[in-house]
């Protein structure tokens, strides 16, 4: 199929999510249908950078870097020559704030006047779409030698609802209560602007952790195992509750989802990790889930208020939200 094609057909699905309500079947089918054809174009670019493949081109690779630095660039001088405030711009997003107070109608107005005028200076194929507005939002950046996603952020709708990028709650390789606590957090804090009611929501969860009153299914993760487990070199948690699993008769193999939970004892985390089948409730291991799963989840969010790990744990909070917020 030739990429144009693809992607003026997920322009014309994103189109009909627009006429939908979210909380429909029919919009997470329509949100999965335009995310694949979203992989599919991205894979386009990909394939020319991968010198594996069949259409490796080093040169292709380069230039459609360059091109698109060059269009990210172009957009966001554009919206500082329109005396918006940058917020943030990045491969296929750009955020901005209009620095003065004025109704949702004529922001979401000049929203899409704005869109409209870039597309009118945009070739081809490029078009920039006016998505929603929003009213506070967290955005958190990478720490130095820090994985994983580069976008980390979470907005606040007129509607109510938190829109969630980068975020523990977006990855399976976190226990569900660390994405959890994550959630109630960002909620507490963009809906209730409160952030010592979100600090006491974390240290509510670590005392019931010590004291043994978190369910198993909470503190389960869950990882698949991608390939033959002699395959593997580096033995992590997962892939050693799997051998586990396989050597007390359970069937493990390529495309096995392995939930497991950290148990107490001496050893690395790898040697601890077990079945969660073969966990009973007071097995669990409070420190690891409090020092590696809940506080770092906790963190992502909290540090970028400028709270530190010692005042959530024990000191007064005091933080001041306006700067998230309209008046």
């Amino acid at each position: 199929m030739h990429l144009e094609e693809v992607i003026n057909d997920r322009r014309e699905i994103k189109g009909k999510m627009r006429r939908i309500d979210k909380s429909t079947e029919e919009y997470g089918v329509l949100k999965n249908e335009q995310y694949a054809l979203k992989i599919i174009a991205n894979a386009t670019y990909g394939i020319f950078g991968y010198f594996a493949s069949r259409w490796y081109c080093r040169e292709c690779g380069a230039s459609s870097a360059a091109l698109g630095r060059f269009y990210i660039t172009k957009v966001m001088n554009l919206a500082k020559e329109e005396n918006f405030e940058l917020i943030y711009g990045d491969t296929d997003s750009m955020m901005i704030k209009v620095p003065e107070e004025m109704s949702r109608e004529k922001l979401r107005k000049i929203g899409e006047n704005f869109a409209e005028k870039l597309n009118s200076e945009l070739p081809g194929i490029i078009e920039i779409e006016f998505r929603e507005l929003y009213q506070g939002g967290i955005f958190v950046t990478r720490e130095r030698g820090e994985q994983g996603a580069k976008k980390r952020y979470a907005l606040l709708d007129y509607q109510g609802n938190i829109e969630v990028r980068g975020f523990e709650t977006v990855r399976r390789d976190w226990c569900e209560l660390s994405k959890k606590i994550q959630r109630q957090i960002l909620t507490t804090i963009l809906k209730d602007r409160n952030p010592n009611k979100a600090v006491q929501i974390v240290r509510d969860t670590i005392k019931n952790i010590k004291s043994g009153k978190t369910e198993l299914e909470d503190l389960t993760i869950f990882e698949q195992i991608t390939k033959p487990i002699s395959q593997y070199k580096q033995i992590g948690p997962h892939v050693k509750a799997a051998i586990k699993a396989r050597e007390r008769g359970r069937p493990v193999g390529e495309g096995t989802i392995i939930g497991f939970v950290i148990t107490k004892g001496t050893g690395s985390i790898s040697d601890r990790a077990e079945p969660v089948e073969d966990v009973k409730p007071n097995q669990y291991d409070p420190e690891y889930y409090i020092e590696h799963q809940i506080l770092p989840a906790s963190m992502r969010v909290l540090k970028a208020l400028g709270m530190t790990e010692k005042e959530v744990l024990s000191g007064k909070v005091q933080v001041d939200l306006s700067k998230f917020f309209k008046k």
